[in-house]
C-alpha cells in the first residue's frame, strides 16, 4: 500500500480522507465526491466507473483458458501455481481530441528524391494513466467504455484497491499531446522516408475521467514469476507475460505429442 503522508476530511460528508504522495484528485471513499487538492474545490469533469463484473474464481478460470493457447507452453496451465490475484481501480483521462499534422519530407527508397507533403487529419479518444512511473500497458488496454456509469464507490468491491490520480487534467492533455504527436510522427514514416517538417495542432472537445478495474495475477512457472492483466469490465486479457519456448530436446518432444494429442 501507498504510504499516507496527510490525513484531511472530506467537504462533502466530513469523512476522513487518506492522501497518498502526489495524489491530485482524491474521491471520498464514503460519499464518492471526488475533489481537486491543487485548487481545493470538487472536481469538475464527468467522473464515471466501470463496474467490475468478475470474481477471483473467474479470474483464474480466464487466466487458465489463455494458458491453454497456442504459442504458449504445452503444460503451461497444469504446471503454474497463482500467488497473487488482486483487483485495482485505476485512474484514466479519456481525452476527445482532434488531431492535425502538416508534414514536408520526402521519399528516397527508389534512390531519387520525390517530395512528399500533406495533412494527417484524426480524431481520437486518448487514454492518459492518472498514475506516474508505472509500466501499464495504457495504449493496449481497449477501456470498456460503454459499460460505464456515474462514479458510485459502492461499485467498488470490498478488499480491492483504489488509486487516485497523481495527474490534473491539464497535465493529462500535455501527455496526450506528446503521445499523439509521437504516434503521428511513427505513422508519417511508414510512408515518408525523410521528414523535414511537422507540425500539430489539436482541439481537445471533452475530457472525461473514470476509474477501471483491473485484476492483476501473478503466477509462477518453472521457478520463475510472471504477470498477467485482465480487464474486469470486459473479461479480457489486457496483456500476459509469457514463459519462453522450451528449447531442449524433451521440451521438442513435448511440442510434437501436443501437436498430434491436442493435449
Amino acid at each position: 500500500m501507498t504510504e499516507v503522508v496527510s490525513n484531511v476530511n472530506c467537504r462533502n460528508c466530513g469523512a476522513p480522507l487518506e492522501l497518498a504522495p502526489g495524489e491530485i484528485l482524491i474521491t471520498c471513499e464514503f460519499c464518492g465526491t471526488t475533489f481537486n487538492q491543487s485548487s481545493d474545490k470538487a472536481f469538475v469533469l464527468k467522473h464515471s466507473i466501470v463496474p467490475n463484473s468478475m470474481s477471483k474464481d473467474d479470474v483464474k478460470a480466464l487466466v487458465k483458458r489463455w494458458m491453454r493457447g497456442d504459442t504458449k507452453p504445452p503444460n503451461l496451465a497444469k504446471a503454474s501455481k497463482f500467488h497473487d490475484i488482486k483487483l485495482t481501480y485505476l485512474p484514466f483521462f479519456v481525452i476527445d481530441v482532434k488531431a492535425k499534422t502538416e508534414f514536408k519530407g520526402g521519399m528516397t527508397r527508389t534512390g531519387g528524391w520525390i517530395p512528399r507533403e500533406g495533412v494527417m487529419d484524426k480524431e481520437y479518444f486518448w487514454k492518459v494513466l492518472g498514475r506516474r512511473a508505472t509500466r501499464f500497458p495504457t495504449r493496449e488496454y481497449d477501456i470498456p467504455i460503454s459499460t460505464k456509469v456515474n462514479f458510485d464507490m459502492s461499485k467498488v468491491p470490498q478488499g480491492s484497491e483504489f488509486h487516485n490520480t497523481e495527474l490534473d487534467e491539464s497535465e493529462a492533455v500535455s501527455v496526450a499531446r506528446q503521445e499523439i504527436e509521437s504516434h503521428h510522427r511513427f505513422l508519417l514514416e511508414q510512408d515518408v522516408d525523410s521528414v523535414d517538417r511537422v507540425d500539430t495542432t489539436f482541439d481537445v472537445d471533452e475530457i472525461e475521467f473514470l476509474h477501471a478495474p483491473v485484476w492483476e495475477v501473478r503466477y509462477e512457472f518453472k521457478g520463475k514469476g510472471y504477470n498477467v492483466l485482465v480487464d474486469g469490465g470486459s473479461k479480457a486479457i489486457i496483456k500476459g507475460e509469457v514463459p519462453p519456448p522450451d528449447t531442449s530436446m524433451k521440451g521438442f518432444f513435448g511440442n510434437i505429442k501436443r501437436a498430434m494429442t491436442g493435449d
